[in-house]
């Protein structure tokens, strides 16, 4: 194993360890980031694929300028907002419910949910009838899982994000007593099934991620021995779409396509690890060739899909969207389109805000909690967790739900009276302005 390879590894038992103390974030920024990219880099270095290789000086620095950046971010947010008084996690969750009890106009909230349901239900029967089928039910649902939808509808479609994140919210939040929560449960079903016609796995790990640090911040109930059957049904249902998807192909297929270095009996850990290290390969190889910038194209990405520009300027200045691929595997980590883009400079200035925006809305979910804080730090979390094979930011579908998030929320918090908690103790807290 090399250096950078055993530094990586006891950064992240190091990391993993510090889960162990009482009371500690699971999901503090800083700690997840650091156990991700730590990992990941551990594993890229064990270099078990033919594909892999060594890495250039310039490669290495460009890489860990975009991490450094990000860490830079999230130091700096803890020097504006320095921790000292931060709530207990447990505080946290007690302050979040007393907040969806007295804020939160639960009415409002219901009625929204139902009505985007029914937009997002008119867009998928029109697009379904459109195409003919979904892809599930098609004879290639490999090529119509990523041709199906029509522009404009499939953005409300796509909302199928916002409606779930909405709806759960509403579960966890809203008091008990509330009598719409079974149409609510009810509703979360009816995504969830029809939106897996669609075979987009990429969409339900995004949602899953985000619902579950939502539900760490608000319940209890997200611990090792509780979670467990549920993250594994989850990841149960990922591996059926990706079997769905590829049914044709035998999986042992996957250890000689990806060159494995180790034994056959264990072709089952190739997709896994290629899934994981490819990303980091192709970024290292891409900055060693790339001779030439697109100066926000790729960062920007959402604003130019939404405005129906985006194809006819790839086609106009003959943009390859994904050069130097190594052997089809076609992500990125998350640096490389600010690279792309804008070349170091970019590397430096893009992550380091992302980093100093998330740790904000950290300190802030951590001092004085609400749910729209809540919602998009949960968001942030998901940002981290995929950061190693892309960014989300750039993306009009995971966008278009955030905004679609601020816009539900300023409309359903209430702004009078009810923003004060009442009470005293742990749970009374000035208004806000205050």
């Amino acid at each position: 194993m090399t250096i950078p390879g055993v530094i990586a590894f006891g950064v992240f038992a190091l990391l993993l360890l510090s889960l162990l103390r009482r009371d500690t974030d699971a999901f503090s920024p800083a700690r997840l980031f650091g156990l991700l990219w730590s990992g990941a880099i551990g594993l890229a270095e064990l270099k078990l694929s033919a594909y892999q290789h060594e890495w250039s000086l310039y490669s290495w620095l460009v890489f860990l300028a975009g991490i450094a950046a990000l860490l830079l971010g999230l130091a700096t947010a803890a020097i504006l907002r320095p921790p000292i008084d931060f709530l207990s996690v447990a505080e946290v969750r007690a302050r979040l419910r007393q907040h969806g009890q007295s804020k939160i106009h639960h009415k409002k909230l219901f009625w929204t949910i139902v009505i985007l349901f029914a937009a997002y239900s008119t867009a998928y029967g029109i697009e379904t009838v459109i195409e003919g089928t979904v892809p599930l039910f098609s004879a290639r649902p490999d090529i119509l899982r990523v041709s199906f939808g029509v522009f404009g509808l499939h953005l409300i479609v796509n909302a199928m994000m916002g409606i779930v994140i909405l709806a759960v919210e509403y579960m966890l939040v809203v008091p008990a007593s509330e009598g719409r929560r079974g149409t609510v449960g009810f509703i979360i079903f009816l995504l969830v099934a029809s939106y897996f016609l669609l075979l987009q796995r990429y969409t339900f790990f995004v949602v899953g991620v985000i619902v579950l640090a939502m539900a760490y911040y608000t319940t209890r109930w997200v611990r090792p021995r509780n979670a467990f059957p549920f993250v594994a049904a989850f990841v149960v249902g990922l591996f059926m779409i990706n079997q769905i998807r590829a049914a044709r192909y035998i999986q042992e297929y996957v250890y000689y396509l990806s060159k494995m270095k180790f034994s056959k009996d264990l072709w089952f850990l190739a997709e896994p690890y290629m899934y994981i290290v490819m990303n980091l390969e192709n970024f290292a190889r891409a900055v060693d060739k790339l001779d030439h910038h697109f100066y926000g194209y790729f960062t920007f990405d959402w604003i130019l899909a939404l405005t129906g520009l985006k194809h006819w300027l790839a086609e106009y200045f003959q943009i390859e969207r994904l050069p130097f691929l190594i052997s089809g595997y076609n992500t990125y980590a998350f640096h490389w389109w600010y690279y792309y883009d804008f070349g170091i400079l970019g590397v430096g200035i893009f992550p380091f805000v992302t980093g100093l925006v998330i740790g904000l809305l950290y300190s802030r979910l951590r001092t004085v909690p609400d749910p729209l804080t809540l919602v998009f730090y949960a968001a942030s979390v998901l940002v981290i967790v995929v950061s190693y094979i892309m960014n989300p930011l750039n993306r009009l579908d995971f966008v278009s739900n955030l905004i679609l998030l601020w816009f539900v929320h300023r409309f359903v918090i209430d702004k009078g009276e009810g923003r004060r908690y009442e009470g005293t103790g742990p749970l009374s807290v000035p208004a806000a302005g205050a």
